[in-house]
């Protein structure tokens, strides 16, 4: 069983320390034969597309025509024209999204000729963009399906591939050897004229997509990115699989000519789909992957390379990555001939999507410094591809022709300057005016501190921001800052804060949103944007202790008759946080106790906490006081009920419950060890990863609990069917089965999973899912090769630790219980742990040893099978005879009474020999 360590990956935010692009005239940085090749990699078997299945596809070609529609004319320089050539069946559909890119991209300066084309081959178009004026145009995007150009070679081995380059090249010759309607020579002038763009949105179907809408929400999310109204952290996302890992440090320096911060995922042992897919939501402005691919899916290898871990095209719409651009160094993940190619769905998901670098074929890009590096200077994605293909194109056919532009290629990276950290300020000094949380709350003054960083080559002179939003919570008080001149590669604080005010009114956990508009004394402007959250604290019960040893036996349980102190522990799980990550606290904080079970009297029921951090657990300063009458039974549980406050401002509640006397059957906090538990795969050809972690835990001062799961925070596998079983453990008509329990699973939707968790349960006749006393929050949705059918009742979703308890009515004797995960095909989470499992309630007749409700001669048989055998520990208690021991005479005791009217056994049992029963383990 594979497993992966975070302690072990390579995860470095680091600073780029190369400015300048390499050449690759004369000196290169590695020898392009010791790169290791990319394959087509495929868990299905499918095969690449052949130019002869993608002509019988196609109608009958119909003569070329192309119209213009659009044409800037004397409005704009011709020294930057741009033809976007449109399919004439989408003209109408999409005709008013188009002009709002081309108004866009004219107020970038460019000069647009807008044409509508059917029919005709490549010779054709390529003709009609050789007849554009040759010193004013500077490239085309093709939109729809317009004429493919193919291309074959046998380098490696035979391919047939579609080529853009053959529109990009406007002077060189193309020929076709055999006449079979592919290129296959390519002379002349090799250097690319113009760039190329596509949208191809009609293969895209996955989930009933259709052409238009895909296209329509395209130029939506262009409009917004270039109107800085969508924005994503300023950093990148290097994710390299094993064959090519030892490149991590060079294209990590390459990647850091346009992002300075980057995130490089370089370990064997990490680079895993489920690794992958948790972070294409956790915000990079562009990632590149590396791996083995086709055009519908993603090959990741582990096992020391033995086996693939796959990340499927459908799976980029359930994650719908938080990412615009994206480098596929993946064989053949652009190949926009083929039904659904994960190139496209890059670009097309519904959230972000702008652009992806990518190849037809067997191959991709290399030598990235030379693409990345015209980035840096802030040029468009379509001008560093054209630069990089001028001059690496032409040093392996076989790795770079297959190379393509999906999306739009006038887009770039944006700004220069970009905000490097964020800290609040609300501690009554200066014009803050709050509660020194340093998190925002409602009713403070803030004072804001900005930092900005110059990601670009040039000093930016007197650098000013200013700070709005349109938040109707939020006055900002000060917002015009200046910074002074900021270097490249530096970041500077401004010269004073920002100030803004939040309503009283405004509710906890609410999401403000700023604009900074920054501005240099050089003309250049940009605009960055940032997120507070205000503070939302979650002070739940966490665990108690109770301390009876000045009025009670000191054994550390409330029995009847007692009074005793206790000590209740209160956690803060709130995940409420501000720019990267600091999270609020909640001070002076108390709770009060209550309960309705008569048995019980509080005599002090209030307490104080003092301040909870985010992550911590805080023991109340003084104990809470109660007796237990002494006519309760010796086998009861109590729920309590909490009020806790905090600061005048925060109210909840939670309750928990206490067990009265020495009533638990088994107890396990996983501290010991494995200690009888078992594990394995349930469904053949399901795969078990139930183990023992240090990475979460519930016993207070302990370190171990059970994990479904990989290891650390690692997420789960796919096809998980995997059961964690108890050792036999007594239980009563009256038991319960308690345990905590923190879990991380897939959900569709509020209530629908498509991965989760049951609790199953094992009397000798076949495993039995039980429900929980408040039931399952979830029922799995299924269709996704999952374990459970589909409507089970399951755990699943986010969140922590919490306790849930089990009813046990109706079973008797001694059981197994088993904790059961499952997973489908699709994303994968951190999974299921469980801690501090009890059966509580345990009740059963001095002498019913067997636990089947009766005293008879069974029970006698089963005395002797412990005693000489070693069987079964017995249910209730077996020293009948009270003698302090498990011996025969207990068992000739138990036959004396069935048989000849005896004395009945012990009643009720002792406590000193319960507790000397434990020490054989009997508990």
């Amino acid at each position: 069983m594979w497993r992966r360590s975070l302690v072990q990956a390579l995860l470095v935010t680091v600073v780029s320390l190369a400015v300048g692009a390499s050449q690759h005239h004369g000196k290169e940085h590695y020898a392009i034969e010791d790169i290791e090749l990319l394959r087509w990699v495929d868990p299905l078997g499918r095969e690449p597309m052949t130019y002869e299945e993608y002509a019988a596809m196609r109608e009958e070609t119909e003569e070329f025509r192309i119209d213009r529609a659009y044409d800037s004319g004397t409005r704009k320089s011709d020294s930057s024209l741009v033809a976007i050539i449109v399919h004439n069946a989408l003209y109408p559909s999409i005709h008013s999204s188009l002009l709002q890119y081309v108004s866009d991209i004219e107020a970038d300066g460019y000069s647009v000729s807008l044409y509508t084309t059917s029919g005709g081959a490549p010779v054709d178009l390529r003709t009609f963009l050789q007849g554009l004026p040759p010193d004013s145009l500077v490239g085309s995007l093709l939109v729809g399906d317009l004429p493919v150009a193919w291309y074959e070679m046998d380098e490696w081995e035979h391919e047939e591939f579609p080529i853009d380059l053959y529109y990009m090249d406007l002077d060189g010759t193309w020929g076709d050897g055999d006449s079979d309607g592919i290129f296959d020579a390519h002379g002349g002038s090799l250097e690319p004229d113009i760039w190329i763009g596509r949208l191809t949105a009609s293969p895209c179907t996955l989930g009933g997509a259709d052409e238009v809408s895909l296209l329509q929400s395209y130029f939506q999310r262009n409009h917004q990115y270039r109107a800085g109204a969508t924005t994503l952290p300023k950093r990148a996302l290097l994710y390299i699989d094993d064959d090519w890992a030892g490149s991590d440090e060079e294209w990590s320096q390459n990647l850091g000519l346009a992002y300075w911060e980057r995130t490089v995922v370089a370990d064997s042992e990490i680079t895993m789909a489920t690794d992958y897919s948790m972070r294409l939501d956790d915000g990079y402005e562009l990632i590149q992957v590396c791996a083995h691919s086709s055009p519908w899916v993603h090959a990741f290898k582990y096992a020391s390379g033995a086996d693939w871990d796959h990340f499927n095209n459908f799976e980029i719409l359930q994650r719908d990555p938080q990412a615009f651009f994206y480098n596929l160094f993946a064989c053949s993940n652009a190949r926009y001939v083929e039904v659904d190619y994960m190139g496209g769905w890059y670009v097309f998901n519904p959230a972000y999507g702008l652009a992806a670098l990518g190849s037809t074929k067997t191959g991709s890009m290399l030598y990235f410094d030379e693409f990345y590096g015209p980035l840096r200077e802030n040029k468009t994605l379509g001008e560093a591809f054209k630069e990089w293909f001028a001059k690496v194109g032409e040093q392996s056919r076989p790795w770079f022709y297959g190379m393509t532009l999906l999306g739009d290629p006038l887009l770039d990276l944006g700004r220069e300057i970009a905000v490097a950290s964020c800290t609040v300020d609300d501690d009554m000094v200066g014009e803050s005016s709050g509660d020194g949380s340093e998190t925002v709350d409602p009713g403070e003054t803030i004072e804001l501190h900005i930092t900005l960083r110059n990601r670009g080559r040039e000093i930016l002179p007197s650098v000013a921001a200013v700070l709005t939003t349109t938040d109707p919570f939020v006055t900002v008080v000060d917002g015009n800052e200046e910074y002074g001149d900021i270097y490249p590669d530096s970041s500077a604080a401004s010269l004073d804060d920002f100030d803004f005010s939040v309503l009283s009114s405004c509710p906890r956990g609410h999401h403000i949103s700023f604009t900074l508009s920054v501005s240099a004394a050089n003309g250049c402007s940009w605009i960055d944007g940032l997120a507070l959250v205000v503070e939302e604290p979650v002070v739940c019960f966490f665990a108690h202790t109770v301390v009876d040893t000045a009025t009670g036996n000191g054994d550390m349980n409330a029995d009847p008759g007692e009074t005793v102190d206790m000590d209740i522990i209160l956690a803060n799980t709130g995940l409420g946080s501000i720019g990267s990550g600091v999270s609020g606290k909640v001070a002076s904080v108390s709770a009060e106790l209550s309960t309705a079970d008569p048995q019980v009297t509080i005599h002090v029921g209030t307490a104080q906490f003092g301040t909870i951090l985010p992550g911590d657990t805080v023991r109340s300063t003084t104990p809470f006081s109660l007796t237990v009458d002494g006519a309760c039974p010796a086998y009861h549980l109590v729920q309590f009920s909490m009020e806790i406050t905090a600061g005048g401002w925060y109210t909840t509640a939670d309750s928990f419950s206490l067990a009265i006397g020495e009533n638990w059957a088994f107890y396990d906090n996983m501290e010991q060890g494995a200690s009888g538990w078992s594990h394995d795969f349930i469904t053949p050809g399901y795969l078990d990863e139930w183990h023992l972690t240090s990475q979460r835990n519930h016993t207070l001062g302990g370190g171990s609990s059970w994990k479904c799961g990989d290891d650390g925070p690692d997420p789960y596998s796919n096809y998980l069917d995997a059961g964690l079983v108890t050792p036999e453990i007594a239980v009563g008509e009256a038991s319960v089965l308690s345990f905590w329990h923190w879990i991380d699973a897939e959900t569709a939707s509020d209530n629908v999973a498509w991965d989760g968790a049951i609790v199953e349960v094992n009397d000798g006749s076949g495993w039995q899912q039980i429900e929980p006393r408040e039931g399952y929050p979830y029922t799995i949705i299924g269709g996704a090769e999952g374990p459970f059918p589909e409507g089970t009742p399951c755990f699943s979703g986010t969140y922590g630790w919490s306790d849930t308890e089990f009813d046990l009515s109706g079973y008797s004797g001694q059981v197994r219980f088993r904790f059961r995960f499952g997973s489908d095909m699709g994303v994968a989470k951190e999974g299921w742990y469980i801690d501090d499992i009890t059966i509580w309630g345990f009740f059963f007749d001095c002498g019913d040893v067997n636990g089947d409700g009766r005293v008879t001669v069974a029970d006698a048989t089963y005395l002797v099978g412990f005693i000489y055998r070693g069987g079964s520990t017995p249910c209730g208690d077996g020293d009948v005879n009270n003698d302090g021991r498990f011996t025969i005479a207990d068992a000739l005791y138990i036959v004396t009474y069935v048989y000849r009217g005896g004395p009945a056994p012990c009643e009720p049992p002792s406590r000193a020999l319960r507790s000397a029963s434990r020490e054989r383990d009997a508990w």
